[in-house]
């Protein structure tokens, strides 16, 4: 997922600075979800898999989170999702309020990403917006359950991405991030588009009532990918497309892997592998290994720890109805590229 961070250049031999700082990320960023995945593989707690897909945000930043804005952070979503777990819960019985409401959460979250708030809170709000209604339509009480859950992997992940920073600290400064110019960037115009996009599809995956949760969550990150992107938008499109099928197919073969062996130490072994591989690609320079990373952790976490209260989903159907949501949030992201573009790349 893209953050604020600027992955280091490739090594060289006439580089050892780059070498070092390109090693220090991609151990930081290998290691720390690894080491939450499989903590949370041992102990079982929920959506463990989340606390992991947080690690690998903090840990893609150049620099660990200062503990000031840490502990900020974590009542900042600890206020997001008991507020949004309390408003669901009022507007549960009256479905057309409760879908516009939603619309509106999904709103003011996308507006906040346009305008370049902080990718975790703008993460923590999606969730909020779309996760805990619909967890709220299942049943108040697992709303509740993992509300209170998510903080708590926030939690861990910040702990565990303070130790990695600790252990493997920058060899190189953080360089400040290029700003858009105002003739390239209009937030209203992005932000429409957006809506455009994201919208519809919560509204119609609430009014088919599915159970499948975990594309929710994917799609709340992707968006919250797409909303922060300045790239053209079939530019973005494409390259998330091959970075999170990229990430699918790693995560079915670690599934299928699991599914011939169900051994725990095998699957914190390929997780780990995994990891460093997407891990050292970021940090050569490949910042959407980071999406492939998370569409990992998503898959497998999802598929070994489900959230609803039905039978466990096979993992080829989990990637089928993910593939879908992908497939419609990437192409309706290139439609409305073509209908309503960027400021100042109008056709």
């Amino acid at each position: 997922m893209p953050t604020d961070a600027t992955a280091p250049p490739a090594d060289t031999e006439d580089h050892p600075a780059a070498y070092r700082a390109r090693s220090a990320t991609g151990l930081r960023l290998g290691l720390a979800p690894a080491i939450v995945f499989s903590l949370g593989l041992i102990l079982d707690w929920p959506v463990f898999y989340l606390a992991a897909v947080f690690a690998a945000l903090f840990c893609q930043a150049p620099a660990p989170m200062p503990l000031a804005s840490g502990l900020r952070l974590l009542l900042v979503a600890a206020f997001f999702l008991a507020s949004a777990l309390l408003l669901a819960s009022v507007l549960e019985p009256y479905p057309v309020v409760f879908l516009a409401g939603v619309a509106i959460g999904l709103g003011v979250t996308l507006r906040a990403a346009v305008r370049g708030a902080n990718t975790l809170i703008v993460v923590l709000a999606m969730l909020a917006a779309l996760l805990i209604p619909f967890l709220v339509k299942i049943s108040s009480d697992l709303a509740g359950l993992i509300a209170f859950w998510l903080v708590i992997n926030m939690s861990v992940a910040l702990l565990v991405s303070w130790a990695a920073f600790a252990l493997f600290p920058s060899a190189t400064p953080p360089k400040p991030k290029p700003q858009e110019s105002s003739a390239e960037f209009d937030p209203g115009r992005r932000l429409a588009r957006m809506c455009l996009v994201t919208i519809p599809f919560a509204m119609v995956f609430f009014l088919i009532e599915s159970d499948a949760a975990l594309v929710l969550i994917f799609a709340a990150i992707l968006a919250t990918q797409l909303a922060a992107s300045t790239a053209a938008g079939p530019l973005v499109a494409k390259g998330m497309m091959a970075a999170n099928l990229l990430g699918g197919l790693a995560a079915v073969l670690v599934y299928e892997a699991l599914v011939m062996a169900p051994f725990l130490p095998l699957a914190i072994l390929l997780i780990l592998s995994a990891s460093l591989c997407f891990a050292d690609r970021f940090a050569a320079g490949d910042a959407l290994a980071g999406s492939a990373l998370t569409a990992v952790l998503i898959l497998v976490g999802g598929s070994l720890g489900p959230i609803s209260d039905g039978a466990e989903v096979k993992m080829l159907t989990r990637l089928w109805q993910i593939g879908l949501a992908l497939a419609y949030i990437l192409s309706a992201f290139v439609l409305v590229d073509r209908w309503l573009p960027e400021k100042g790349t109008q056709r």
